[in-house]
């Protein structure tokens, strides 16, 4: 790896991902001799425009920094865009540094590997350019691709009850 972008959700962790970032990930890229660019979200949903106007090209690897939410958005937006492949038809590695109050893919990744579940870890495996490939399923409707499930897909009362704790995460996990 030689060049990487990082799209972080700022928001997440409790808003103390940019912090971790800027203390511990930048300086790890730094060390290991990356050119790094970094995008942060603006609002749910801008990882998903921000994965569609990566030029794949440019990046040996994208990395997510957050929670399941900004990695799943950014996945979405490389996918619709480019089916994940650069132009020569290479698939694009993606990398996960959890910082969000969900981490449920970055800790079935970095567990499965014997890695706790944090950033250094993580940015750690990035720097190994150690990968996995992961299952994904496609969303359509009438023929149309409208997204992709990248840690699970769930619908009626699975789902109503997912999106129902949400307002329950401050008593903590």
């Amino acid at each position: 790896l030689r060049r990487v972008i990082v799209i972080l959700n700022p928001m997440a962790g409790g808003k103390k991902a940019r912090k971790v970032y800027d203390d511990i990930v930048e300086r790890m890229l730094a060390q290991a001799g990356l050119t790094v660019s970094v995008v942060e979200t603006e609002h749910a949903g801008h990882g998903i425009e921000v994965g569609r106007k990566i030029d794949v090209g440019l990046y040996d690897a994208v990395v997510a920094m957050g929670g399941d939410g900004v990695i799943s958005e950014v996945c979405n937006g490389l996918l619709l865009k480019s089916n994940g492949r650069t132009d020569n038809g290479q698939v694009l590695p993606i990398g996960i540094i959890p910082v969000g109050s969900g981490n449920g893919l970055a800790a079935s990744i970095l567990k499965s590997a014997g890695e706790p579940v944090e950033p250094v870890s993580a940015t750690l495996s990035l720097l190994r350019a150690r990968t996995e490939r992961l299952d994904m399923g496609v969303v359509s409707q009438h023929g149309q691709v409208t997204g992709y499930s990248i840690l699970s897909l769930a619908t009626g009362l699975v789902a109503d009850i997912d999106i129902g704790a949400d307002a329950y995460r401050w008593l903590g996990t």
